[in-house]
């Protein structure tokens, strides 16, 4: 998703630029390439949904096999793989605090909808 994000919103822009020069042309782009990329948006969510939940699995397995405790970073709970994180393509985000661990990602867009992921983790004793 990095690497089509930075060609989606090139073409946004060489599309504007198109727009000045063949307005009627363009007319049907215009009308297409924002919902393309908010389609494309929305499956990069699902995928980043999947690939959190699998790093709480991971977590969980990690704190099935430790006595019931959370490890200290994501890439330290290696029992299952780790999957990154979809739309940044690196690490998700990981935080441990008082036994109660965060995942996080960031937000996807700068719409109005609420794109930041976050889970928290607890381990029964």
């Amino acid at each position: 998703f990095p690497q089509a994000r930075k060609g989606m919103q090139q073409a946004e822009e060489d599309l504007r630029t198109a727009a000045i020069n063949d307005p009627i042309g363009c007319l049907l782009p215009r009308l297409l390439l924002p919902a393309l990329t908010r389609v494309q948006e929305r499956f990069v969510e699902l995928d980043r949904r999947i690939a959190a939940l699998r790093c709480v699995e991971a977590l969980r397995a990690f704190g099935a096999a430790s006595s019931r405790r959370l490890p200290t970073s994501l890439s330290d709970a290696g029992l299952l793989p780790i999957p990154q994180d979809p739309v940044t393509g690196a690490a998700f985000e990981y935080e441990l605090n008082n036994g109660v661990a965060r995942i996080e990602g960031v937000k996807i867009s700068d719409g109005n909808r609420p794109g930041a992921l976050s889970y928290e983790i607890t381990l029964r004793p």
